[in-house]
């Protein structure tokens, strides 16, 4: 049996998330200046946030997965074309 009383995080757990998230968003936030289309901008989020999840391995198929995309042509497209910043 599923026990929901651990299910949702609390106190310094949740404020730790929180923080988290915030500072998340702050980086997409200039990391999107980068990015001329939406479609890109979108593409490097995804990119991002698969490879801070658990994914055991960040090859293109792997984040494709992750991410929901069919295929690891968006996440090769956007590797391919990253510039020197």
């Amino acid at each position: 049996m599923l026990d929901i009383t651990n299910l949702f995080s609390t106190g310094p757990e949740l404020e730790t998330l929180a923080e988290w998230s915030n500072l998340l968003k702050s980086f997409q936030q200039r990391l999107g200046a980068y990015f001329a289309r939406s479609e890109a901008r979108q593409a490097a989020f995804n990119y991002i946030q698969a490879l801070l999840s658990p994914v055991e391995r960040e090859n293109g198929w792997q984040v494709a997965e992750q991410v929901g995309d069919a295929n690891p042509y968006r996440v090769q497209h956007l590797m391919g074309r990253r510039k020197s910043l």
